[in-house]
């Protein structure tokens, strides 16, 4: 693919990016779907948008709240997920990606005061089979975890 530099870029409607070595642009050919210009490879593209939002609650001990699993065929990315206490006390609010096997931590809040969320902000693409799963630890009678996470289905 030949160099593409920022003053020759084929089209206004396209993104420059540079690998460390050479500069690509990104385009929206007239279907909607992301390119590589010149070239043509297709990205995979914005199927839905993704919002699901849980609620716990227990008497002692700790509280996890599973998400929904990614589907076959599709990619999940996570722009923000979120975890708040709106009742009771808690050591820690944990917020992980996970294939049921292996977790990876992505944020944790320790000794979250009620109200106040334990927040993830960023891009984490989830697989097929990945979920997830945001956990309160520690937690004291009476304690309600609510949940949040928000992104989008590639496909």
């Amino acid at each position: 693919m030949p160099d593409v530099y920022p003053l020759s870029a084929p089209e206004p409607r396209g993104m420059l990016g540079y690998d460390g070595t050479h500069y690509y642009v990104v385009r929206v050919d007239d279907q909607g779907n992301l390119r590589l210009a010149p070239g043509g490879v297709n990205l995979r593209q914005f199927a839905a948008a993704y919002y699901e939002r849980l609620s716990g609650a227990a008497g002692a001990g700790s509280i996890t709240l599973n998400f929904t699993a990614v589907a076959a065929g599709r990619l999940l990315v996570v722009q923000t997920a979120l975890g708040f206490l709106t009742a009771g006390t808690a050591t820690s609010i944990a917020l992980a990606v996970t294939d049921g096997l292996t977790s990876y931590g992505i944020a944790r809040v320790a000794s979250p005061a009620v109200d106040v969320p334990g927040v993830f902000s960023g891009l984490v693409v989830l697989v097929p089979g990945m979920y997830v799963a945001i956990a309160a630890g520690g937690v004291g009678a009476g304690t309600t975890l609510i949940a949040a996470v928000v992104g989008y289905y590639v496909q």
